[in-house]
């Protein structure tokens, strides 16, 4: 299952809004589109009804690709479960890998805290992937 981080009614309406009202602006803009600065602390709650442990994979993936181009979509770093990892996608290499962990029966919490580096941010999605 996926999840986007960021949202933006710059070109697409949507009911969500992460945008912040611009301290200043230049030419008329009033939002600061891409949220980079935009502090995230998010917590999943993954359940695992099986009696047996799962394996749960996390990627940071683009929405955005092109294998011709080696531009940054995400440069930064991410908190996961208290563990710091660079994560640096691409538009040739847009999905990373960031985490794995062991779910055992229950409850198992994953908290990420971050910060949007940048506008070049944009479109991306946390995924999880299990066995």
């Amino acid at each position: 299952m996926g999840f986007a981080l960021n949202t933006s009614d710059k070109f697409y309406p949507t009911v969500e809004n992460h945008n912040a009202d611009a301290l200043m602006t230049l030419l008329g803009a009033a939002k600061s589109y891409g949220n980079y600065g935009h502090k995230y602390n998010v917590k999943f709650h993954l359940y695992n009804n099986n009696s047996t442990n799962k394996t749960v994979k996390l990627y940071l993936a683009s929405n955005s690709v092109d294998a011709t181009k080696t531009n940054a979509t995400w440069n930064g770093a991410i908190k996961m479960n208290g563990s710091v990892v660079n994560v640096y996608t691409t538009l040739n290499a847009p999905r990373q890998q960031r985490s794995t962990w062991t779910v055992p029966p229950g409850l198992f919490n994953v908290t990420l805290d971050f910060y949007v580096p940048g506008m070049i941010t944009s479109n991306q999605q946390l995924i999880f992937e299990t066995n």
